[in-house]
């Protein structure tokens, strides 16, 4: 019976995460969802969209198409407009704060 304390922590825990909330990691970090603006070093990185190196020097996951120097045809971060880059890629002041799962 001694595992029936740590079942009931582990169902616990389970119930704290938000449904589509990137996963802590072992260390409290907070890992990547591999959503929009979220750092990225390969294509397998990103889900959705693309990882590129935008014209701000960042390497983020992020859609291209925008008009360079709108704010309205991004989706915004955080509830913040980004604004579409020269490269008509969509570029946001920073990549969101997560580290990348590299399992």
């Amino acid at each position: 019976m001694r595992s029936a304390p740590l079942l009931l922590a582990a169902f616990l825990g389970s119930l704290v995460a938000c449904k589509g909330s990137a996963p802590i990691g072992p260390d409290a970090t907070v890992f990547c969802a591999r959503t929009i603006y979220d750092p990225c070093e390969t294509e397998h990185d990103c889900a959705d969209t693309a990882c590129r190196t935008v014209s701000s020097g960042l390497q983020i996951c992020t859609m291209g198409g925008c008009t360079p120097g709108d704010a309205t045809s991004c989706p915004m971060q955080d509830g913040s407009p980004v604004t579409c880059g020269s490269d008509s890629l969509c570029t946001p002041p920073a990549a969101t704060a997560c580290h990348l799962n590299v399992n």
